[in-house]
């Protein structure tokens, strides 16, 4: 997971380091010139270690807060139904890792029972409460 307007995360990794995931340089993504279908997750931060407040495009990941999550065509995983690799399960705790600080993580709860296509929900409209699965 990487801040949306953070230029030190790469947007061509096989896969993230979110949820119960673990970076295995899987190459199942979705391309460019297939069909868009991106989408957008707001959770609810639940548990964020305290290095999340050292690093300032973070600082919007605090126990209580609403955050946008953006799944972008090029992060879908076939294996997942088209869908971004931890993008969380309705009613359960899942874990969450910042990519570009490691010891940024915690756990969210999925906020919405479905999944945005529109990106219309007021979270995915303020920044920095926006990221993105990478």
């Amino acid at each position: 997971m990487c801040p949306e307007h953070n230029p030190t995360c790469p947007n061509d990794l096989p896969l993230d380091n979110v949820g119960n995931a673990v970076t295995d340089g899987r190459p199942a993504m979705k391309t460019s010139s297939d069909i868009d279908g991106a989408y957008c997750v707001e959770f609810e931060i639940l548990k964020a270690s305290k290095a999340c407040r050292k690093e300032e495009s973070y600082n919007a990941l605090k126990e209580g807060e609403r955050i946008c999550v953006r799944c972008e065509s090029e992060a879908l995983h076939e294996d997942l139904g088209w869908r971004c690799q931890g993008h969380g399960v309705e009613g359960r705790v899942t874990r969450w890792s910042a990519l570009s600080a490691p010891h940024c993580h915690g756990k969210w709860l999925r906020a919405q029972p479905e999944l945005d296509a529109t990106c219309s929900a007021r979270t995915c409209k303020e920044l920095p409460n926006v990221f993105i699965f990478v």
